[in-house]
């Protein structure tokens, strides 16, 4: 009887870390469930919106009081009482050298910047551009 005794015994003890094991086992594979399921992103993304800047559409060179129109690559400068377009400046400034120069961003959209001529003029005032002006050199603009 003892024998049988210590079977039952070794059955229920078997049985029971049996019955544990299956149980941790199975709570390990939920834990694990539950894991993915909290790392599972819910808000929303922020959408990215990019915005053109739109370039310039008229330097003015205040030393030369002229324009240079950026879409048409054109100078405007006033010459026998109007206003000329040319793809050239005109003889008097062939020297002077428009990346060295004063050069003014003018915010105006339409085809006469001119009109504005007299504020940018007393707005931009400098010395007017003589002939063999020789410029500083530019150490960012060393050519």
């Amino acid at each position: 009887m003892e024998t049988k005794i210590i079977k039952t015994e070794n059955q229920n003890l078997v049985k029971v870390l049996l019955a544990s094991c299956l149980f941790i086992f199975s709570f390990q594979t939920q834990a694990q469930n539950i894991s993915v399921g909290i790392n599972i992103n819910t808000t929303p993304r922020e959408t990215v919106r990019y915005v053109e800047v739109e370039s310039p559409s008229y330097y003015y060179y205040p030393e030369i009081e002229t324009y240079f129109d950026v879409n048409s690559s054109v100078y405007i400068h006033f010459s026998n009482n109007n206003w000329v377009r040319t793809t050239y400046l005109p003889a008097r400034y062939r020297e002077y050298d428009v990346r060295r120069g004063q050069r003014v961003i003018i915010d105006y959209r339409g085809s006469r910047p001119y009109n504005h001529y007299h504020v940018h003029k007393n707005k931009y005032k400098c010395k007017p551009y003589k002939k063999g002006k020789k410029y500083k050199k530019n150490k960012k603009r060393d050519d």
